[in-house]
């Protein structure tokens, strides 16, 4: 059993351990072993039993980091080697894969990294190219002898099938390795992984591997307990428990019914809380917003809605500013949606509806990172919407993660279902701009426009120039 590897290159030594403290990353010494194993004679070589092997689970539970080592080990032991090491995204693989691929091996001069065109030699001619179907083209045109898929999720089951191709084998035998892994998600990768009978692996040689944040005997209790105090639910089961379930669940699975709150008065919410509105604009569908205020504990509270099709933006912006002059967060799409008529040929309904006083920011339409935001307030019992909301509850409750279909070209893993979620996109819209990352503190926003604070700083000028 292979629990831990001593490398040694130009007399450097590292070591490699699966195990801290007495305990063991099982699923990481499970994935070693079933890639390598240890002749008699103590000589490191491939295993024949599996040809693809998939490594799901939570954040930090070691599979990003295994993948790295099966491939660097792999290199290393076979001379020629062929490999390709591929995330969807450029900027992930630069500032991920890449980084932490040499940050782990490169310390054993074992290689050679070109940045140019980021490929790695290994002294007895093995390569490694890290490539991204964002900016490379010629990833599908060449054959390798080890395919290692980063975030296999973020790519399209097509995508697969083809790399699936390109894994020849030309060094290590009549068919190359596949090296997998992700995250739990609701595409192809649940089907022809996690959905599948162990006879059905066994018969394709396919190893699945699953993992979770509290495997890594190197996550501190710390981090851990931080982690389930602050993520949501759906957010927890997925990236810290590394659960298949809560895919299909609510989007808004921290929504509970005691967040309903009796209508409030307009007229009587303190002039000090911030005000934000936040509009998802529709013809045919539904034109929503949302009326909203933060009071001085930083709680966010849904007040008023408007919900109807067929809405001039004239119309739009007179319901936008009926309380004062407030600003609204809306979908920057609005500014190419020209007006109808020939004589309003240049005009556009983000213009007339500022022509018509409204106060209008551009959103951030970082989809699932504002519902992260969300579910986020609502575990943290700071999110409350008003009894009159009605539409807006309904869409709350029904709002339901999307099921990807095996086979499809377009990667639906991480969408909710397209379907009557305005409200819901305009929610997004005004709490990404209050809570997101570059929003000003509303808590100390808050306090600043508040009595206690004006009285606070009163009493600091009284003292001083008694001093």
């Amino acid at each position: 059993m292979i629990s831990e590897l001593t490398l040694r290159y130009n007399g450097i030594e590292k070591l490699i351990s699966f195990s801290k403290d007495g305990k063991d990353n099982l699923p990481q010494i499970d994935y070693i072993n079933a890639v390598f194993e240890l002749t008699e004679k103590g000589k490191l070589i491939l295993k024949n039993t599996y040809k693809e092997f998939a490594y799901f689970g939570a954040y930090r539970c070691s599979k990003s980091f295994s993948q790295q080592l099966a491939v660097f080990l792999i290199c290393l032991l076979y001379p020629g080697t062929r490999a390709v090491y591929i995330r969807n995204s450029y900027d992930q693989l630069k500032d991920s894969v890449i980084k932490q691929f040499n940050d782990a091996f490169g310390e054993l001069n074992s290689y050679e990294y070109a940045k140019s065109n980021r490929t790695i030699t290994f002294k007895n001619g093995s390569t490694l190219i890290f490539r991204s179907f964002e900016t490379d083209k010629g990833i599908l045109s060449s054959e390798y002898d080890v395919v290692c898929v980063c975030q296999a999720e973020d790519i399209t089951y097509d995508m697969f099938l083809q790399l699936l191709g390109r894994a020849s084998g030309r060094v290590l035998g009549p068919k190359g390795i596949l090296l997998v892994e992700g995250n739990p998600s609701a595409g192809w990768v649940k089907t022809r992984y996690k959905d599948a009978t162990i006879r059905k692996l066994e018969e394709d040689a396919i190893l699945f591997i699953e993992g979770q944040t509290s495997d890594n005997p190197f996550v501190t209790k710390e981090y851990c307990d931080s982690l389930v105090k602050n993520y949501p639910k759906f957010w927890l089961d997925r990236f810290f428990y590394g659960k298949w379930s809560s895919l299909e669940e609510m989007v808004f699975s921290e929504f509970k019914d005691d967040m309903i709150i009796d209508p409030v008065d307009p007229l009587n919410i303190p002039a000090s809380y911030k005000k934000r509105n936040g509009l998802d604009y529709g013809w045919t569908n539904k034109s929503a917003i949302y009326r909203s205020y933060i009071d001085y504990e930083g709680n966010i509270t849904l007040y008023d809605e408007f919900y109807e099709n067929k809405t001039l933006p004239e119309d739009l912006a007179k319901w936008t500013n009926k309380y004062g002059d407030v600003s609204t967060v809306a979908d920057h799409a609005c500014k190419g949606l020209k007006m109808p008529t020939k004589d309003d040929e240049n005009k556009t309904v983000w213009t007339e509806m500022e022509r018509f006083g409204a106060k209008l920011i551009p959103c951030n339409k970082n989809q699932m990172g504002n519902i992260v935001l969300v579910n986020t307030l609502m575990k943290q019992g700071r999110f409350k919407i008003t009894k009159n909301c009605v539409n807006g509850i309904r869409e709350i409750k029904n709002w339901k993660w999307k099921k990807a279909k095996l086979g499809s070209t377009k990667n639906d893993s991480e969408k909710p279902v397209d379907k009557e979620d305005h409200l819901n996109d305009a929610m997004l819209y005004l709490i990404a701009d209050l809570f997101g990352k570059h929003a000003t503190d509303p808590v100390e926003t808050a306090f600043k426009r508040s009595l206690a604070f004006k009285t606070q700083q009163k009493s600091k000028i009284d003292l001083a120039s008694l001093s």
